[in-house]
């Protein structure tokens, strides 16, 4: 039980790292957890011990499901729809770029490579 407090500690400490950089560096809190945990990640690939962040712990594997979903929906939060009004152009002309260019670029792999 011990281990599973000591997994949670370090990932609710990581969390608080987060939201105190990104209140200091004026960033979105959504986009410094994600960075955090990227680079917890590699950290702890490279010393060989990822084993210690619970990668494979199943109740981990929710968690992170979970927040991935929160993550995106506060992302979305974040827009404000007075400015994306005013921008009407260029926020559609990203949007179909992101979403034409996967499209686009796995249909010709699935074409032209695949077969």
């Amino acid at each position: 039980m011990e281990h599973i407090f000591t997994i949670a500690a370090i990932w609710l400490g990581l969390a608080v790292l987060s939201a105190v950089i990104a209140y200091h560096c004026r960033l979105s809190i959504a986009l410094v957890e994600i960075c955090v945990g990227v680079a917890t990640a590699a950290v702890a690939a490279y010393w060989g011990r990822l084993d210690d962040l619970g990668a494979n712990e199943e109740w981990l594997r929710f968690l992170a499901s979970s927040g991935a979903v929160l993550l995106t929906f506060l992302a979305g939060a974040e827009l404000q729809p007075e400015v994306m009004k005013k921008k009407l152009t260029e926020v559609s002309v990203v949007g179909w770029f992101g979403f034409l260019s996967p499209f686009l670029g796995c249909a010709a792999v699935a074409h032209y490579v695949l077969g």
